[in-house]
């Protein structure tokens, strides 16, 4: 029963049409994301988007340690992916993903702003990466 249930629905063209919706929200979702990181975070940082997603991978300048930037950020309630996870020899310190796959709201983009603000205030000492 669910087999032909889930025929019926794939045939019926709803479920592309879904996909069309969903991809056209977070293309929608990534450019604001892309617009607020450019006037939110440090001048130097780069933004790339790693094709048929919803992330955007950041690198920020080299003296960043996104690591102590993601302490900083989860004491207000911020979460991302710092970039040394993406490597078993903790290379990407300074860089890190953020996910678009949220609906984009006033909450997300105060986010985003907060988080570049931290970005930019982060002491000299936390920004100094480690060998390695």
């Amino acid at each position: 029963m669910p087999q032909v249930a889930l025929a019926d629905y794939l045939e019926s063209g709803a479920y592309d049409s879904h996909l069309r919706g969903i991809r056209r929200i977070f293309e929608e979702n990534l450019a604001r994301m892309t617009r607020t990181i450019e006037a939110s975070f440090p001048a130097d940082t780069k933004v790339s988007r790693p094709a048929g997603g919803f992330v955007l991978w950041l690198e920020l300048p080299r003296r960043f340690d996104s690591r102590a930037l993601f302490d900083e950020a989860l004491e207000e309630g911020i979460c991302f992916a710092p970039g040394d996870v993406f490597s078993a020899s903790r290379r990407f310190r300074n860089c890190m993903r953020l996910s678009a796959g949220h609906a984009w709201d006033d909450r997300m983009e105060d986010g985003v702003r907060r988080l570049g603000r931290l970005a930019r205030a982060l002491p000299a000492g936390q920004q100094a990466l480690v060998n390695g």
